[in-house]
């Protein structure tokens, strides 16, 4: 997760703008891009291999990769994963493609190579593989491998978040939020924020409050904005700052009031995270 400031002008909170932080989520979190890379090429080998089927020894090379790369059978080995990845890939097997450019990306298979990483990241994308249209788009948002280019980045996100995934769909409203690659778009941050948010991803619940609190592309409204940073902070953004701002013009009311939709809103954030999680070990 990555911080990054942003002016968040208006109201009576005009003084605090240099507080407001809008939060970033990086592809870097190790055990979970391990974990949700693994449910996804798994969930996608059937397809490959139906693509794959007259190409025994490509499948065969694909498996092993994944027994090294999950432990599944074998002892975890990325590097023993990159290898056989690295056999794979360049025959357009493209959950290989995706496999290799995380392991370039963490350096987990033993070499870290951002401009390795963001070429099968892009094979990978090119094919449909939605969270390497992700990770490609956080490249560019960052300049990881590729030139820093925001354009770029809106799009390769956009492919992705339009088909649900849910930390794109964070990072394109944060794009519109600051005006980055694109004109400022408030309406455009709210719609792709509340998408990530209802998804349980708690950088876009604190974004979205920020929103309400700040009346931008939305009427400004405390009771909203408090209960999504309580959401938010629940789900563990270290978001005090914003809610000690919030505590100086809310009433004893609109809090009650606020603490109530934050019970609910975490309560389904719950029930959404424990369906990502039932759905990955299916």
């Amino acid at each position: 997760m990555r911080l990054l400031q942003l002016p968040c002008p208006g109201n009576s909170f005009d003084e605090h703008r240099s507080k407001c932080k809008v939060y970033y989520v990086n592809t870097a979190t190790f055990a979970f891009i391990l974990s949700f890379s693994s449910f996804i090429n798994i969930g996608l080998a059937e397809r490959e291999d139906q693509g794959h089927e007259n190409n025994a020894q490509l499948a065969g090379q694909f498996k092993l990769a994944m027994a090294c790369l999950n432990g599944d059978g074998l002892d975890r080995d990325y590097k023993k994963a990159g290898k056989w990845f690295e056999k794979a890939a360049p025959q357009g097997h493209a959950i290989s493609q995706y496999n290799l450019g995380w392991l370039y990306e963490t350096g987990a298979g033993g070499i870290q190579d951002f401009t390795l990483a963001a070429k099968w990241y892009r094979a990978a994308a090119e094919q449909g593989i939605i969270p390497a249209q992700f990770s490609l788009g956080h490249f560019y948002h960052n300049g990881l491998g590729v030139p820093q280019d925001y354009q770029k980045a809106i799009h390769f996100y956009t492919q992705a978040a339009e088909q649900g995934h849910a930390m794109a769909q964070n990072n394109l409203g944060l794009l519109y939020h600051a005006g980055k690659g694109v004109d400022v778009d408030f309406f455009q941050a709210i719609k792709w924020y509340n998408l990530a948010a209802d998804q349980g991803i708690p950088e876009a619940q604190n974004n979205l409050g920020l929103l309400f609190a700040f009346g931008q592309g939305i009427r400004k409204d405390l009771i909203k904005a408090y209960a999504w940073a309580l959401t938010a902070r629940s789900n563990g953004v270290d978001n005090r700052q914003f809610i000690a701002i919030l505590n100086k013009d809310i009433s004893r009311q609109q809090l009650a009031e606020a603490q109530k939709i934050a019970g609910k809103l975490i309560a389904h954030a719950t029930a959404q995270n424990q369906i990502s999680i039932n759905a990955r070990s299916e």
